[in-house]
């Protein structure tokens, strides 16, 4: 909405852009200047984004609510075999295979932490929590970041369209 510069909600579902289902061909067809998303660990972005200084809005979530969600995603494709409860699946989690059964979920924060101290200029690290807790502040910190210059009243207009409370229609 800030590259945009409405406060229209985007008909697209973020997988549209998500560069862990999408090809580099289809990244590479959606129109310049790009806004992806992505889950992968700062080791398997793509080197040329972390080169071109590309900037970046990482968005981080309190661990034990970052657990919770991904099980209760989670919960209808487990078994009994793989994990009855939560407690049965926070090992899983904290283990080998990480929050997205794909990678340690600790490894994955200590690399983005290290790229951000590298970068800091390149990246900002926001917190889910805080995103909810008072939108207008943190959407203004992401306006200044991509230097999109929007008004303070298109950034209130953005929070509002936002709000977790209100339906979207779709």
């Amino acid at each position: 909405m800030l590259k945009r510069g409405n406060s229209e909600y985007e008909t697209k579902t973020k997988e549209a852009a998500f560069l862990d289902f999408r090809s580099p061909e289809i990244i590479r067809s959606i129109p310049s200047p790009r806004v992806l998303n992505s889950h992968y660990p700062c080791k398997l972005v793509p080197r040329e984004m972390l080169q071109k200084g590309t900037k970046i809005v990482h968005v981080m979530r309190n661990p034990k609510d970052a657990f919770v969600s991904f099980y209760h995603h989670m919960k209808p494709m487990l078994n009994d075999t793989f994990a009855r409860t939560f407690q049965d699946f926070l090992p899983l989690m904290l283990g080998d295979y990480g929050i997205y059964m794909f990678y340690p979920w600790f490894s994955y924060v200590k690399e983005w932490e290290t790229f951000s101290k590298q970068h800091s200029d390149q990246i900002l690290n926001l917190f889910f929590e805080d995103l909810k807790e008072d939108p207008v502040r943190e959407i203004k910190r992401i306006n200044d970041f991509l230097g999109t210059d929007r008004s303070d009243d298109l950034i209130r207009q953005i929070a509002e369209s936002c709000d977790f409370k209100k339906p979207q229609e779709s």
